[in-house]
C-alpha cells in the first residue's frame, strides 16, 4: 500500500509540473551575467571526449539515462581539449551541445531532462564550465554569436533555478540521495552566480543541513552503505564548500563535521592498492579519483578500522586484511542499490585481492541486479534463495533488520563475529559467521553456523562461496578435499574445509563496473537436516 501511495503521488507531482503554466510560471526576471563561477575542481577522462566528439557515446555512459541531460560529460570534453591539440573545436563543440539540449529538452518540463538530480548536476556543471565553452574565437563560426548564446544561456538557467527552488517548496518525493545533494547543489550554484538571487542561497542552505542529518550516519558513511555513493556525495559537498567559498559565505559548521567523517569513512574503503572494496554498488574505482577527493577534504584525521553505525568492520594481521559487511539492510529510499550479502567478506593480501564479491555493473541494470543476488558475494546461501528478497523496484520486502557484531583484537591475530536473521523469516534460520586471523596473518580461519529453534520441514541446501579475483590462480587437490591458491606475487595459500564438499566453479568479476571478467569459485556445499548445521574452514600460507 505505501509503495501504491508513493506512485499516486509521484504521478500527480509529474502532472503538476507536465503543464504549460508550469513552464510559464517558471519565466522570470533574467539576470544579463554569472557574478560568481565555481570553478569544477574534478578531472575528466580525454578518452572519452574523444568518443564525444566522433559523435558517439562512451562505454561508461551507455545504459545511463541521464548521461546526456546532466552534462558530467563537460569533464570530458574540457580533459579531451587539454590534451588533443584542437581545443577550438571541443570548446565550440561543448556549447553546440548545450544550445542543442535547451532548443530540444529547455523550453518546458520533461521527466528524464527536468529530473531534479539532472537538474542540479547541469545547473552546476554549466555555470562551473563556463569559461570553458562561453566565448568562442571570432574566427570560429559555432552558428551563433556569444551574445546570441549568452541570452538563451542565462534564460534556460534561471529557468532551471526556479524549477529546482519550486521542488524543494513542495518537498517533492525525489528529494532524496543524491538527487537531493545535487539539486541543493545546482540551487546553491544559481543563486551565487546570479545577482538578486540570494533567496536561493538561503533555501539551498536550510535543505542542505536537513540532508546533512537525514543522509549520512554519524561515523561518516552514507545510509545507502554504498562506498562509491559515499564517494560522489562528499565530492558534491566539497564542491558545495568550494561555492560558499568563492561567494563569500560562511561554511555552516555541520557542513564541514560531516566533510571530515566522511572522508575517513571513505578512506576505510581502500584496501592497499587504493582502491574500493566491493560491497552494496561498490566496485574498485579510479584510485586517482578517489585521491583527489580525500585531498580536498584535507581530512587530518586518524584512520578508522571500524564504521559500527555504517555496518562494516575492517581487520588486518601482518599483510592480511578482511572487510566484513555487518549491517541491517538499508530502509527505503536507500536501499535501492543495496546488495542482498549480510555477512559478505572480502580479503586481501598485502595489495593482492584474494576472495571478492562480484562487484555491480555501471550501465547494464539487468548485470547490477544479478549482481545484487548473495550468491554474486563471498557469504552463506540457504535453501537456494537470497538472505534479503527485493521486489519489483529494486527495493527491499524481507530483509535483515537484525545484525550484531564484535570484534577483538591482540598482537598478532584478531576475531571478527557477526550474526543475521535475513532467512530467519523465510525458515527461521540465523546465520552466524566468524572470522579470525592469526600467526601474524598467515592463518585465516572461518565458521558459518546456522540455527534454528524448529526442525526444518525438509532437508535445506547450503553454500558458502568464496569467489576469486581473477588474477588468482587455484586448483583443487586431495580429491577435492582442499584447494591450492596462488597470487600474482607467487605466494601460495592451502584451503581446507570440514562439513559438505568443496567444488570449483565459474564466476565473474566486475572491478572497474563495466567489464565482465572471467574467474573462479570455491563453493562449499551440502544439505542439512538439522537445527544447527556448522561448517569451518582454513586458509593457511604455504611456507609459514
Amino acid at each position: 500500500m505505501p509503495s501504491l501511495l508513493n506512485h499516486i503521488k509521484k504521478s500527480a507531482g509529474q502532472m503538476a509540473y507536465d503543464s504549460y503554466l508550469y513552464s510559464w510560471s517558471l519565466r522570470g526576471y533574467v539576470p544579463e551575467r554569472l557574478v560568481v563561477r565555481p570553478v569544477d575542481q574534478w578531472a575528466g577522462e580525454s578518452e572519452r571526449g574523444a568518443t564525444l566528439c566522433a559523435g558517439e557515446l562512451p562505454e561508461a555512459y551507455k545504459g545511463r539515462g541521464a548521461a546526456l541531460h546532466d552534462f558530467v560529460f563537460l569533464r570530458d570534453l574540457r580533459a579531451y581539449a587539454y590534451t588533443s591539440g584542437q581545443a577550438k573545436m571541443v570548446r565550440a563543440q561543448a556549447r553546440a551541445m548545450i544550445n542543442s539540449w535547451i532548443f530540444s529538452h529547455g523550453q518546458r518540463w520533461e521527466q528524464d531532462a527536468w529530473n531534479l538530480g539532472v537538474c542540479g548536476q547541469r545547473c552546476a556543471l554549466w555555470i562551473s564550465h563556463y569559461e570553458f565553452f562561453s566565448k568562442l574565437d571570432d574566427d570560429f563560426d559555432a552558428g551563433m554569436d556569444d551574445e546570441d548564446f549568452q541570452d538563451i544561456f542565462l534564460e534556460s538557467l534561471a529557468m532551471q533555478g526556479a524549477h529546482l527552488s519550486s521542488a524543494f517548496m513542495r518537498d517533492d518525493e525525489d528529494l532524496v540521495g543524491l538527487d537531493a545533494l545535487f539539486a541543493i547543489q545546482g540551487l546553491l550554484y544559481v543563486g551565487l552566480a546570479f545577482e538578486g538571487y540570494e533567496k536561493y542561497v538561503d533555501q539551498a542552505l536550510m535543505y542542505l543541513k536537513e540532508q546533512l542529518n537525514t543522509q549520512f550516519f554519524g561515523d561518516g558513511g552514507h545510509k545507502t552503505r554504498s562506498p562509491v555513493v559515499l564517494l560522489r556525495a562528499l565530492s558534491v559537498l566539497l564542491d558545495i564548500r568550494g561555492a560558499l567559498q568563492a561567494g563569500g559565505y560562511p561554511q555552516p559548521v555541520i557542513l564541514g563535521e560531516v566533510i571530515e567523517r566522511a572522508a575517513q569513512a571513505v578512506s576505510f574503503f581502500r584496501y592497499t592498492d587504493k582502491s574500493f572494496a566491493g560491497f552494496n554498488g561498490g566496485y574498485e574505482y579510479d584510485p586517482q579519483l578517489i585521491d583527489a577527493v580525500i585531498s580536498q577534504a584535507a581530512c587530518k584525521g586518524r584512520s578508522v578500522k571500524s564504521l559500527a553505525q555504517s555496518g562494516y568492520e575492517k581487520i588486518q594481521v601482518g599483510r592480511t586484511s578482511i572487510m566484513f559487511d555487518v549491517g541491517r539492510t538499508p530502509s527505503a529510499p536507500y536501499d535501492d542499490c543495496c546488495h542482498a550479502a549480510p555477512l559478505a567478506f572480502e580479503m586481501c593480501y598485502g595489495r593482492e585481492r584474494v576472495f571478492v564479491n562480484c562487484g555491480t555493473h555501471i550501465s547494464s541494470h539487468e548485470w547490477a541486479d544479478a549482481l545484487r543476488a548473495t550468491p554474486a558475494h563471498s557469504s552463506l546461501t540457504l535453501s537456494d534463495r537470497n538472505a534479503c528478497e527485493f521486489y519489483g523496484e529494486g527495493q527491499f520486502d524481507r530483509r535483515a533488520t537484525k545484525v550484531q557484531s564484535v570484534r577483538n583484537e591482540q598482537p598478532g591475530s584478531g576475531v571478527l563475529e557477526a550474526t543475521h536473521n535475513g532467512y530467519e523469516g523465510l525458515n527461521g534460520f540465523v546465520h552466524r559467521r566468524r572470522i579470525a586471523i592469526a600467526d601474524n596473518g598467515y592463518d585465516v580461519r572461518g565458521e558459518d553456523i546456522l540455527t534454528s529453534h524448529m526442525m526444518p520441514a525438509e532437508a535445506l541446501d547450503v553454500a558458502i562461496r568464496f569467489h576469486l579475483h581473477p588474477r588468482v590462480m587455484v586448483s583443487l587437490i586431495r580429491g577435492g578435499e582442499e584447494a591450492l591458491i596462488r597470487m600474482p606475487g607467487g605466494a601460495g595459500w592451502r584451503f581446507h574445509f570440514s562439513g559438505g564438499s568443496m567444488a570449483l566453479q565459474d564466476s565473474v568479476y566486475l572491478g572497474d563496473g563495466l567489464n565482465v571478467r572471467k574467474t573462479k569459485q570455491l563453493v562449499i556445499s551440502g544439505k542439512f537436516l538439522d537445527k544447527k548445521c556448522r561448517i569451518s574452514w582454513v586458509m593457511r600460507k604455504e611456507g609459514a
